[in-house]
C-alpha cells in the first residue's frame, strides 16, 4: 500500500469562469475534492453491499482494537520513497489487510485499518487535515474494494484453498493500482501538471511491495491453518524484507544524491557568472535535500560592496540581488555561530523555532560558505517536502558537501565581479569609468531614433586643484565623491555619469530631443554645485566648466562626441567658467590636434621620440633584473611629454605601429649594450608594450623575432606587455601569435591585470610568463584593508596560474612590505625608481646596490 505526502501550489486565473470552475481553480480545493469522492465512496460501499457481511473466519476472529493496533504498527514502520519532489509510503499494512480479509468483517475491517491508520497518521506523521482525510478516505476505500473483490473471487469456494490465495492477491494488485493511480491524479491536480508519465516506475516497485507483503499474510494464514506455532517462522523473514526495502531506498537515495552532487559541480564549473552560480546552487541544494525552499546569503566585501541573496522558494527563483538587511538577518548569524552546522528538524524544541516559524519555515539545515578569506556567506535550505520526514544528519552533510563544492565557485565569480566592476566603474566616486560611459554612448546612438538623440556634457572642476593642495589628498577625494553624489542627483536613473580622470567628469544624457534639453540639465549641475560642500575640516566651494555636445543625427561616435565635449569645456574655461554648447567654429581645437599629428610625425622620423626605462626590481634582493620601457617625446613647445598625451593620437594615425617598432629596436640595442658593460650587473631582459594595432599585424611575430636577433640577444631576453583591453579585441588571434612568440623563448606578460575583464577563464587560454598587478590594487594596501584582502586574493588567484608576479606603483615602504608578504615576484613603482633615460639606468647599475635598501632609507623620497 501507499499513500502520497506531496506540496500543494495554488493557481489563480485572471479570466471569469463558471461557479463550479472557480470553486476547483485552486490546488487545495481539487484535492479536497478527490478528499470528498474517496469518503463517499468508502461509506457508500461499508454502509452499503458490505453492511451485512459477516466474517469467514477462515482463522480465528481478531478483536478490532488489536486489528487497530496492528494497522498503527503498520504505518509506523514504513519505507519512504522520493522521487523528486513527491514522497510515497510503503508499508507492511498489506500483511493486516489479509489477516483482516481470513478473520474478520469487512465493516469491522474497514473501521479497525482506518481508526489505527488515523492514530498513526496523527501522532506520529503529524499531518494536516487535507492529507489527513486524503490517506484515511484512501485506506477506508482500499480496505471496502478490497473486501469486496476477495468474497467475490472466493464466492462457492474454499477460502483456505486456492481461490482465496488468488482472490487475496488479485484484490490487494487492484486496490494498489487503484491507489496509485489515485495518488498520480491528486498531485497532479494540486500541481497544475500531469504526473501520469512517472507512475509506471511508482506502480512497478509498489506492485512488488504489495504482492510481497500480500504473500507474507497468506504465509501467515496458511501457517496458522497448519500449526499456528510455525507464525513465529515469519518473523525473520518480515524483518529481513523491511531491513531490504529500507536498505533498497537508501542506497537509490545516496546514488542519487551524489549523481546530483557531480552535476552541481559540473554545472557549476560552467556558470558564466555569479547570478548564474547561486542559481545552480540553490536548485540542486533543493533538489538534494528535496526542500521547498532555499536561500543563498553573500555577505558584504568590503564598506563598498553590498551584501546579496538568492531565494528558490516553491519552485520559484529569486535572483541575486542587493540584501542590506544581512547584517540583521538572525538565521544567517545562527549558521555562522554554528560554525556551518544549523540543523533544526521539524520535530523537537529549539530556540530558534520562533525566529523560523517568522519566516515560514518548519525545519532547516543550513552551512557557511568559506573562502580564502574565512566565512563569506550562507547556504540554507528550508520546509522538507511532504511530511513523512525532516531533515537528518545526512542532509547536513550533503548540503556542507555541496557549500563545500560551491564554495570556490562562487568565491572566484564573486572576485571576477568586484573586477570586471573596478574595470568598468571608478573606484573613488562609484561612477562609471571612460571605458563604460563610451560603451554606453555607443548603444545610446545605436538606439537613437529620428525624434531623439544623445548629449554629451564634459565638466572640469574650476580650481580643484587648488583645494586639493590646500587642504590634502583626502579632502580632495571626499569633494570628488561628493561631486558625484550631486551628480547623481541631477540625471534621470537610465542616464550615465562618470569620472573620466582626477577632476573630470562626463555625464551621458539619453532621449535628448534637443539641445536644449541638454543645456537645461547643465543648468542644473551648475545649481546643484553651488551649494558650499562641508567637508572634514571646512566648507568650500567649486564651480564646473562644462563643455555641451548633442548629437543630433550625425554619424559621430563616442570618441568624436567626447572630444567635441571636452573641446566646448575648454571653451567654457577659457571664458571663465559655466557652459558651453559645442559649435563646428570651435574646429579650431581639432585643428590643433592635427598639428600635434604633424608634430608627432616629424617626431618619429627625426628622433624627437626616445625610450626611458622603469626598473624591475627582485623584491627578495632588490636588484634590477629587468626595466620597461616608457617611450617620452621631447615637444618643441610643450616639453616632456608622457605616453598617455601622444599614444592615443598614435594610434588614431597609425603611427603607433612604426613607434613600437623604433621602440622595440632601442631598447633590446639599448639592453645589449648594458650586458656587454655591466656584465651580470646588467638587467637580464627588457620589457616593450605592444599596441592592439601592432598585435593585429600577421607578420608581428617574425617582425618581433628579426629585431631580438639582429641585437643579438636571446629571445628570453625580451618581454612583451599586453593589456587585458588589448587581448579582448581579438583573444583568439593574438593568442596564437603570442604562442608563437612564446615558443620562440620570448616571455609574455599581461599588463595592467584587473583593469580589463580579468577572468580566470581567459586567463587560463593565453600564452603567458608574468602577471603584472596593475597600481590600483597596491596603491590602497597600506591604509585599506579590504584593498589589501581583495589584492591578495588576486595574487593568490595568480599563483594557481604558475607565473611570474609584478607588482606595479609601489611608492611607499609599506606597499612595499605588503606586496613581499604576499609573495610577488617583482615589483617596480616611483618608490623604487622613476622612469630613467638610459644615461639614470646606466648609474644605478654602476652603484649596483640594492634599490629596496635605498627606498627605505631615502625618506624623502617617500616623502615625495
Amino acid at each position: 500500500m501507499q499513500q502520497a505526502s506531496a506540496g500543494v501550489s495554488i493557481r489563480r486565473g485572471g479570466v471569469p469562469r463558471p461557479a463550479l470552475a472557480r470553486v476547483l481553480s485552486t490546488g487545495t480545493a481539487r484535492v479536497w475534492a478527490v478528499n470528498s469522492i474517496l469518503v463517499i465512496t468508502a461509506l457508500a460501499l461499508t454502509l452499503g453491499p458490505l453492511r451485512d457481511a459477516r466474517p469467514l473466519h477462515a482463522v480465528p476472529a481478531l478483536p478490532w482494537p488489536l486489528l487497530a493496533l496492528l494497522a498503527a504498527f503498520a504505518e509506523v514502520c514504513v519505507v519512504h520513497i522520493h522521487y523528486h519532489r513527491e514522497a510515497h509510503s510503503f508499508s507492511l499494512r498489506e500483511m493486516v489487510l489479509v489477516v483482516a480479509l481470513f478473520s474478520v468483517s469487512p465493516v469491522t475491517m474497514v473501521v479497525a485499518q482506518t481508526l489505527g491508520s488515523g492514530v498513526a497518521l496523527v501522532s506520529h506523521r503529524r499531518q494536516s487535515p487535507m492529507k489527513l482525510v486524503f490517506n484515511l478516505g484512501l485506506i477506508a476505500a482500499e480496505s471496502a474494494i478490497a473486501a469486496m473483490l476477495f468474497r467475490f473471487a472466493v464466492d462457492g469456494h474454499s477460502v483456505a484453498g486456492p481461490a482465496g490465495w488468488i482472490g487475496t492477491l488479485c484484490a490487494v494488485s487492484v486496490v494498489t493500482i487503484l491507489s496509485g493511480t489515485a495518488i498520480v491524479i491528486t498531485i497532479s491536480l494540486a500541481e497544475g501538471r500531469s504526473l501520469m508519465g512517472e507512475w509506471p516506475q511508482m506502480a512497478g516497485f509498489a506492485m512488488a511491495g504489495a504482492i510481497a507483503n500480500c504473500s507474507m499474510g497468506l504465509a501467515a494464514v496458511m501457517l496458522y491453518l497448519g500449526d499456528p506455532r510455525s507464525i513465529a517462522l515469519l518473523l525473520p523473514p518480515s524483518i529481513v524484507l523491511l531491513g531490504a526495502y529500507r536498505a533498497y531506498t537508501g542506497e537509490r537515495i545516496r546514488k542519487e544524491r551524489v549523481e546530483t552532487l557531480y552535476r552541481s559541480t559540473h554545472e557549476l564549473q560552467r556558470a558564466p557568472d555569479l547570478s548564474s552560480a547561486a542559481a545552480v546552487v540553490l536548485s540542486h541544494a533543493a533538489e538534494m535535500t528535496r526542500a521547498d525552499h532555499a536561500e543563498l546569503v553573500l555577505f558584504a566585501l568590503d564598506a563598498d560592496s553590498t551584501p546579496l541573496r538568492a531565494r528558490l522558494s516553491q519552485g520559484t527563483l529569486e535572483p541575486l540581488s542587493s540584501y542590506p538587511e544581512a547584517a540583521g538577518d538572525a538565521l544567517s548569524a545562527a549558521t555562522v555561530a554554528s560554525a556551518g552546522n544549523l540543523l533544526v528538524p521539524r520535530r523537537g524544541d529549539s530556540p530558534l523555532r520562533p525566529m523560523l516559524q517568522q519566516r515560514g519555515l518548519v525545519d532547516t539545515v543550513a552551512t557557511v560558505l568559506t573562502g580564502d578569506s574565512g566565512v563569506f556567506g550562507t547556504l540554507m535550505v528550508g520546509n522538507r517536502l511532504g511530511d513523512v520526514s525532516t531533515f537528518d544528519n545526512s542532509d547536513q552533510q550533503l548540503v556542507q558537501a555541496l557549500a563545500s563544492h560551491a564554495s570556490v565557485t562562487l568565491e572566484n565569480r564573486r572576485l571576477e565581479q568586484q573586477l570586471k566592476h573596478q574595470a568598468f566603474h571608478d573606484g573613488l566616486t562609484r561612477l562609471a569609468n571612460r571605458a563604460l560611459l563610451t560603451n554606453r554612448i555607443e548603444h545610446a546612438l545605436n538606439r537613437r531614433n529620428t525624434d531623439e538623440s544623445v548629449a554629451i556634457l564634459y565638466l572640469d572642476l574650476d580650481d580643484f586643484k587648488l583645494i586639493n593642495d590646500g587642504l590634502g589628498h583626502a579632502a580632495g577625494d571626499q569633494l570628488l565623491g561628493a561631486v558625484a553624489e550631486r551628480l547623481r542627483a541631477c540625471l534621470r536613473p537610465f542616464d550615465t555619469a562618470a569620472r573620466l580622470g582626477g577632476d573630470e567628469f562626463a555625464v551621458l544624457i539619453e532621449d535628448s530631443r534637443s539641445p536644449d534639453d541638454a543645456v537645461r540639465v547643465a543648468q542644473r549641475i551648475e545649481e546643484a554645485l553651488a551649494t558650499p560642500f562641508s567637508l572634514e575640516t571646512q566648507e568650500v566651494t567649486i564651480g564646473a566648466s562644462i563643455g555641451v555636445v548633442w548629437a543630433g543625427q550625425t554619424h559621430a561616435d563616442a570618441e568624436e562626441l567626447l572630444r567635441n565635449a571636452d573641446i566646448a569645456m575648454y571653451r567654457a574655461k577659457a571664458s571663465g567658467g559655466g557652459f558651453e554648447l559645442f559649435e563646428r567654429s570651435m574646429q579650431v581645437a581639432v585643428e590643433e590636434r592635427h598639428g600635434m599629428k604633424a608634430d608627432l610625425q616629424r617626431a618619429m622620423e627625426q628622433g624627437g621620440l626616445t625610450p626611458h626605462y622603469q626598473p624591475v626590481v627582485n623584491l627578495t634582493t632588490g636588484k634590477i633584473t629587468g626595466v620597461e620601457a616608457l617611450l617620452r617625446w621631447e615637444h618643441p613647445e610643450r616639453g616632456l611629454l608622457s605616453p598617455a598625451e601622444f599614444v592615443p593620437l598614435a594610434e588614431e594615425t597609425g603611427l603607433i605601429v612604426a613607434i613600437d617598432q623604433m621602440v622595440l629596436r632601442v631598447s633590446l640595442a639599448q639592453l645589449r649594450e648594458w650586458q656587454e658593460t655591466f656584465g651580470d650587473r646588467a638587467p637580464q631582459r627588457v620589457s616593450v608594450n605592444v599596441s592592439s594595432r601592432a598585435l593585429r599585424d600577421p607578420e608581428f611575430a617574425r617582425r618581433v623575432l628579426v629585431e631580438v636577433e639582429a641585437a643579438r640577444l636571446a629571445p628570453s631576453s625580451l618581454v612583451l606587455e599586453i593589456t587585458e583591453t588589448v587581448l579582448l579585441d581579438d583573444l583568439e588571434t593574438a593568442g596564437l601569435r603570442l604562442q608563437r612568440l612564446r615558443d620562440a623563448g620570448v616571455r609574455i606578460a599581461i599588463d595592467d591585470f584587473g583593469t580589463g575583464y580579468s577572468s580566470l577563464g581567459y586567463l587560463r587560454r593565453l600564452p603567458m610568463d608574468v602577471v603584472k598587478i596593475d597600481r590600483t590594487f597596491v596603491a590602497g594596501i597600506d591604509t585599506a584593508v579590504d584593498e589589501r584582502s581583495l589584492t591578495l586574493a588576486i595574487v593568490r588567484m595568480l599563483g594557481m596560474l604558475d607565473v611570474e608576479i609584478v607588482a606595479e606603483g609601489i611608492e611607499t615602504a609599506q606597499q612595499l612590505a605588503y606586496v613581499q608578504a604576499m609573495g610577488c615576484d617583482g615589483g617596480q613603482g616611483y618608490g623604487l625608481s622613476r622612469p630613467l633615460p638610459a644615461p639614470g639606468i646606466a648609474e644605478l647599475l654602476r652603484e649596483g646596490g640594492s634599490l629596496i635598501e635605498a627606498m627605505v632609507a631615502d625618506t624623502g623620497l617617500l616623502a615625495s
